[in-house]
């Protein structure tokens, strides 16, 4: 019983389509992402109304470390577009988060 409640509550979202994870990663809050992302494994992570995914949001942010746990069990790839259809990989760039490409480019699902 307990699990579905958590998993309901991570999973719900704010006006805006946001969701627990999508808040954590654009607040750079990369220890609360990862904990979100462990909780709920399954959870396909789906875009918010700006079509921005928690992948790339994570990604935008720089954070290598919730960036690898989305990786390690998001179901959507990361050619997902984001705002103005971008992807992950675009975000990364853009924001000069090298470490972060490389692990997207070497992420193969």
């Amino acid at each position: 019983m307990e699990e579905y409640y958590n998993e309901t509550l991570m999973r719900m979202t704010a006006e805006n389509g946001d969701t627990a994870l999508h808040m954590a990663a654009r607040s750079r809050h990369q220890d609360v992402a990862r904990i979100l992302v462990k909780e709920d494994p399954e959870f396909e992570c789906p875009s918010n109304k700006a079509w921005e995914i928690p992948l790339y949001l994570a990604a935008e942010s720089g954070l290598r470390e919730a960036l690898s746990e989305i990786l390690d069990s998001c179901k959507q790839p990361t050619s997902s577009a984001g705002p103005l259809n971008r992807t992950p990989l675009h975000a990364k760039v853009i924001q000069e988060h090298t470490d972060c490409a490389r692990l997207l480019m070497q992420w193969n699902r």
